[in-house]
């Protein structure tokens, strides 16, 4: 037990009923900077006389009143660790001691951040692409060659007279988009790209859904596994009309 609860990750001390120090593990020595023979037998306020003032203080003393105390993470005040405060009790339910658990959540904290600001990063980048897709009259796409789905962005359905997302694309939807006339030399670009990896740029006009002609640069770049099989194309399209 003693090489358990020296190797664990938690503080765990010990405080007898009145608050004097019972036990102190190796965490406890290294986050407070005090030996265990510093505390042993000392009383609590004693070797913290600040506590008093605490907060925390008050739930020590529900804890020796026999409720199990739970204190949370305080992220106002940047403690990320979370303690538990058990009673140790006889049978007659009388307290005798205090067991006193600490765990430290820095870490899981800090990559919760992180994160987070990874993912407000991300928003903010695919907004400022958003925006300038609109401005250059720019729509992107990619298609998975093992599945029959085609992932287009807003502008992209703008372009072709959509709202944007309201639909599913797929090749089918796509082809019947391109102007009549332009159908046969968009499939056969589209067959090239997909029979090896390349890159392939050409110009052709779609229907838009009210009927209007627009002329548009088409941009795809196939992508292979490493047998050279196309696994995916992706790409952008281009507003060139006016």
């Amino acid at each position: 037990i003693e090489s358990i609860v020296q190797s664990t990750v938690d503080r765990i001390i010990a405080l007898d009923r009145n608050l004097n120090y019972l036990y102190w593990n190796k965490k406890a020595e290294e986050y407070y900077g005090l030996s265990k023979e510093e505390v042993i037998g000392r009383n609590i306020l004693e070797v913290f006389p600040q506590l008093v003032n605490d907060p925390s203080y008050g739930e020590i003393r529900r804890a020796l009143r026999g409720e199990t105390v739970h204190i949370p993470v305080n992220l106002e005040q940047k403690k990320y660790f979370e303690t538990y405060l058990v009673p140790i009790k006889t049978p007659q339910g009388e307290v005798t001691s205090l067991l006193w658990m600490a765990h430290d959540r820095t870490s899981e904290m800090q990559a919760q951040a992180e994160q987070h600001r990874a993912q407000q990063e991300l928003r903010e980048e695919h907004r400022r692409l958003k925006e300038a897709q609109a401005i250059g009259h720019v729509g992107s796409f990619e298609w998975s060659a093992t599945e029959d789905v085609i992932f287009w962005s807003d502008e992209m359905y703008r372009i072709h007279g959509l709202k944007p997302q309201r639909q599913a694309m797929n090749m089918e939807k796509v082809v019947a988009l391109v102007h009549p006339d332009d159908r046969d030399y968009f499939t056969e670009n589209v067959r090239q790209c997909r029979t090896m990896p390349m890159t392939r740029s050409f110009t052709h006009r779609i229907v838009k859904a009210d009927g209007g002609i627009r002329t548009v640069t088409r941009r795809i770049q196939s992508f292979g596994d490493e047998e050279g099989t196309v696994t995916h194309l992706s790409g952008t399209l281009q507003d060139i009309t006016e």
